[in-house]
């Protein structure tokens, strides 16, 4: 039982012979005609055997036997022998009481008026009693016809002792009962198959504890087996529910999940992982391919769409609109800048760095652009290669703009000019601007040579999606923003040396702040972009807003000047006799 119990199959009724409490509360018990309607044999374990079936052999109730049954009586049945014991053992008397009995007080006297009818419970065999009596009534006939047709009482008295030949003649008797029911004998001896199937619920039902839910019949009147239940509505199963239990050995598997045999025509079902297809033939979970999933039935692999970022996501417009609001605040600011090149405001920034911050500023906002398009070798490319040099550009221009005022800023502080400083004018700054700009692009060059940028799928989402983004490694595609990141790092240096200017060389301060905003920006954006998933829209965001700082905090102040206070845009507004020291 306990093998039975630890199986991870599912068979729950079992036919055993068994003792005892062995196996109560694990399987739906059916128990055989030994069973049947015995109280005896559930005595004590009424709560185990609830919900249990056995069978009885039918034996339909006896019209008339009741009244028969009360109305005997010793005066007038006195051709059964034993009736007067029967009636002296029922109710604890006697008919004949001893002279030395006469007086005894505990014995009673039988009146033959006693009432039989008086706990009355009829015995369910009683007709199998009465078709017994009579097989052996229809054989001992049928023998003696046809053995002592002389009638000589030698011949009856020989028959008698001779059971051998009166068994074949009980064999062949046949008859229909007062119940309808056929009664006949096949070789080995055995009437046909007419069960009661019973259903035991002592528990709920103490008086009446087996319920008949059914019969069963080898062969009905038609000479058909049948099986019949009555009253499945209120039968009880093992588990007190009126459900009927599944008994098989094995479910079948659902879908994505394969059969493992553990035992003749058992398996147990293990499940397919995800990817997976069942090979029904072989019983085996199978990979699909890369760039391909399994269909509903989980049978076959089909192949995966492939995925781009899509313009109409929420991320993607906002990085979208942010990069087009930026580049049309740059186009205006520059044509601003052009339309007041000449006044003093423009002129104090150094027009042709200024120029070239804002082409670095456009090139930045309209990456975004190449970033999120549909990743191939030519988007791959450009997402590859602009924004380094596009931000170098800015960086380069800012730092040989701080550069040349930290220069200058040292050489007033000498009493003695000895020597004139070198590389202060305009067309010295564009050169080195775009030496600096030139050494990024050797730097990009050599890592697009050492990886070109393709188009593939994300490993992130592999297998179950087919991604497609740009296919470079984070450290190729990092590695020339160090140089950036130089470049930010060596001007915020300078903006911090130069922070004690005079409020109207205040231009040094706004680049100082621009270098620190843009320094935690930059360190954030590595981070993100070494640990997110979704890097494209990392780069946009984070690009447009490295775009935006110097945008804002050093050309609103300008454009402020020349479109709200144009009375400061003076010459005197940007020069001073403060000694600087």
């Amino acid at each position: 039982m306990s093998s039975l119990a630890s199986q991870k199959s599912r068979p729950q009724v079992v036919v055993c012979f068994c003792e005892g409490m062995t196996g109560f509360k694990r399987f739906q018990w059916i128990g055989s005609d030994s069973w049947a309607d015995r109280n005896d044999v559930v005595e004590g374990l009424e709560d185990e055997a609830e919900g249990s079936f056995s069978i009885r052999i039918h034996a339909p109730k006896v019209p008339g036997f009741r009244d028969y049954y009360s109305n005997l009586n010793p005066e007038n049945n006195t051709v059964n022998p034993w009736f007067r014991e029967f009636w002296q053992q029922k109710f604890g008397c006697q008919f004949a009481v001893s002279k030395e009995d006469k007086n005894n007080e505990n014995i009673r006297i039988c009146t033959g008026n006693e009432d039989l009818d008086k706990e009355y419970k009829e015995d369910p065999k009683l007709s199998q009693v009465i078709n017994s009596i009579s097989v052996v009534a229809f054989g001992l006939k049928a023998m003696y016809q046809d053995r002592c047709r002389d009638n000589s009482t030698l011949c009856t008295e020989m028959l008698s002792r001779n059971g051998t030949l009166l068994y074949q003649y009980l064999l062949n008797v046949t008859y229909e009962d007062q119940f309808k029911q056929s009664i006949y004998f096949d070789s080995n001896g055995d009437p046909p198959a007419w069960y009661d199937i019973l259903n035991y619920v002592g528990v709920r039902s103490p008086d009446e504890p087996y319920a008949e839910v059914g019969s069963f019949r080898s062969k009905n009147m038609y000479g058909v087996e049948e099986l019949n239940m009555t009253d499945t509505r209120n039968i009880v199963f093992f588990d007190r529910s009126s459900i009927l239990p599944e008994s098989v050995c094995s479910k079948p598997c659902g879908v994505g999940q394969r059969q493992r045999e553990t035992i003749a025509c058992c398996w147990i079902c293990e499940k397919c992982m995800d990817h997976q297809i069942v090979n029904y033939t072989t019983n085996l979970c199978q990979n699909c391919s890369i760039g391909y999933w399994p269909d509903s039935t989980r049978s076959s692999c089909h192949a995966l769409p492939h995925e781009t970022i899509s313009w109409s996501s929420f991320g993607s417009v906002l990085a979208l609109i942010l990069a087009t609001v930026g580049m049309i605040t740059t186009a205006l600011t520059t044509v601003v800048f052009l339309k007041h090149n000449s006044t003093p405001v423009v002129k104090s920034t150094t027009r042709e760095l200024s120029y070239i911050i804002l082409s670095g500023i456009m090139t930045c906002y309209a990456v975004t652009f190449s970033i999120l398009a549909k990743p191939s070798s030519v988007s791959c490319f450009l997402t590859r290669i602009i924004p380094p040099i596009a931000f170098s550009i800015v960086y380069s221009a800012l730092l040989t703009k701080t550069n040349r005022i930290a220069r200058i800023l040292a050489g007033s502080k000498k009493r003695i000019l000895t020597k004139k400083p070198r590389f202060l004018s305009t067309f010295s700054q564009v050169v080195i601007t775009w030496i600096l700009v030139g050494i990024q692009c050797v730097i990009v060059a050599v890592g697009v040579l050492q990886e070109w940028p393709s188009a593939g799928f994300s490993s992130h989402y592999l297998p179950y999606r087919l991604v497609l983004v740009c296919s470079t490694s984070s450290g190729s595609f990092l590695t020339p923003f160090m140089w950036n990141l130089l470049l930010i790092s060596l001007c915020t240096l300078y903006a911090v040396k130069t922070r004690n200017l005079p409020e109207n060389f205040n231009e040094a301060k706004f680049i100082g702040f621009t270098m620190y905003c843009t320094l935690v920006v930059w360190i954030a954006f590595i981070v993100l972009h070494m640990g997110t998933v979704n890097k494209a829209l990392t780069m946009s965001f984070s690009f447009s807003l490295s775009a935006s700082i110097p945008l804002i905090l050093l050309f609103f102040p300008k454009l402020y000047i020349i479109l709200l206070h144009p009375e400061k845009n003076v010459r005197a507004s940007y020069t001073t006799t403060k000694l600087i020291r």
